[in-house]
């Protein structure tokens, strides 16, 4: 049964409408799916392509992973799809960074237990730096570090590191981090339709904890990140005091850029488009999730665009990313001016 506190929390993040739906989904079984190691031959192919992440697989149904070999050698990691999505923000903010030449690219994974956001960061710093880049993954909780070390191991990649640290212990290497991935731990809202225990004790008490134990985790490392460093924040939870409210707080308490909601609005604008162009078209016409995807609709976004529109507008949503990410350095450099 559905706490009334947390109905109401939720109803006010993402409205009544959106709130009818997620409350209807809690009801169904949990997905399955797995991220495939690009750097490792023999992962399962079969399943459907997670539409925000390259490497991703949904499954039809959940095999006994702990019986297949290629488990257990690293070939693919057992990931939620919604988890992946912070793998995707990472590689957009990899594309539009510029790569040092005189060292290695420096990114802290600041509460990463048990490993698959980390395994997903490795990989895509395989591919976009080489062997240019070092990854630390740092869990401050000894009894669940030793999986995440465990999994990292199998992942392969040399050129992570594991470490066992308060995040103030960070604050000392001040502006050492050029990316800071921050998935803090929170009221565990998104978990509510894999565990009934998260449900049962969800509490407004528990929200407020958290929202300040996400504060301390973010102004403890934020020394560690540098001048035109990024930091991503995610959650998986759904309520405005752990999500926004403190988006807000991280731009005013710490200084944080505009490029923080900037982000932010892009993700959510993209999230949209996946997850309800069918509903924009019902209620705005066949070009609403084009529009409501900006660039994303060339890449991220096109195979949900396609299957909702047919085919006949893949080339409109490729013109139409084309045409918003060639445009928006102008507009910024424009708006900026003024």
């Amino acid at each position: 049964m559905i706490n009334g506190s947390f109905r109401k929390y939720l109803e006010e993040a993402i409205g009544c409408d959106n709130a009818a739906i997620a409350f209807s989904a809690f009801e169904k079984p949990a997905s399955v799916s797995l991220r495939l190691n690009p750097f490792k031959a023999g992962g399962p192919e079969a399943g459907r392509t997670v539409g925000w992440s390259p490497w991703g697989r949904m499954l039809e149904e959940r095999p006994v992973f702990t019986l297949d070999p290629l488990f257990h050698a690293g070939a693919y990691y057992v990931q939620d799809s919604s988890s992946m999505f912070v793998g995707h923000v990472f590689r957009e903010v990899l594309s539009s960074m510029q790569i040092p030449s005189s060292r290695p690219l420096r990114v802290l994974d600041l509460c990463a237990a048990p490993g698959g956001k980390t395994t997903d960061l490795a990989a895509s710093l395989r591919q976009a730096c080489g062997d240019n880049f070092i990854l630390v993954a740092n869990e401050v909780m000894k009894a669940r570090v030793g999986v995440l070390a465990d999994n990292v191991a199998l992942w392969g990649d040399p050129n992570v590191v594991v470490t066992c640290d308060d995040p103030r212990a960070f604050a000392s290497l001040t502006g050492y981090f050029d990316v800071i991935v921050a998935d803090v731990p929170c009221s565990g809202e998104g978990m509510f339709r894999k565990d009934e225990q998260a449900q049962q004790q969800w509490s407004e008490d528990n929200v407020a904890l958290c929202e300040g134990r996400q504060r301390r985790i973010l102004a403890d490392v934020w020394p560690a990140l540098g001048q035109d460093g990024v930091l991503i924040y995610s959650t998986c939870t759904f309520n405005k005091y752990e999500n926004d409210g403190n988006v807000r707080w991280i731009a005013q308490s710490l200084g944080a850029e505009l490029g923080t909601i900037a982000l932010l609005s892009n993700i959510v604008r993209e999230l949209i488009t996946l997850l309800g162009a069918p509903l924009l078209v019902k209620m705005f016409g066949k070009l609403a999730p084009i529009s409501a995807g900006g660039a994303t609709t060339m890449d991220s976004t096109l195979p949900v665009i396609m299957r909702t529109l047919g085919e006949d507008f893949v080339l409109v949503s490729m013109f139409h990313g084309f045409l918003v990410d060639f445009s928006v350095p102008f507009l910024v450099a424009f708006f900026c001016s003024l």
